[in-house]
């Protein structure tokens, strides 16, 4: 029974997550934080997660120049939709 539902239950758990980032982001900026600091602490919190995820899992990344180009430019483009959303 718990299989059949586990999708159902990751996706209103990932729903719920984006739901309150607006709230939790209004309530950062409420107490003090300027949203250069929201976007500073969120990527620095993915890219420590990330860099632990790819560590333990020991996975070689081979990227070539253009998949590396387009990946800063996707980085660039998130970073400042972070910006102006906070």
């Amino acid at each position: 029974m718990i299989r059949k539902y586990k999708y159902h239950f990751v996706l209103h758990f990932t729903i719920l997550i984006w739901g309150f980032t607006g709230i939790i982001g209004k309530i950062l900026t409420i107490s003090g934080l300027s949203s250069n600091e929201i976007v500073f602490w969120r990527m620095l919190i993915a890219w420590s997660t990330l860099l632990i995820f790819l560590i333990s899992t020991k996975e070689n990344l081979k990227v070539s120049k253009t998949n590396l180009f387009k990946f800063f430019g996707n980085g660039g483009l998130i970073a400042l939709h972070w910006y102006f959303f906070f």
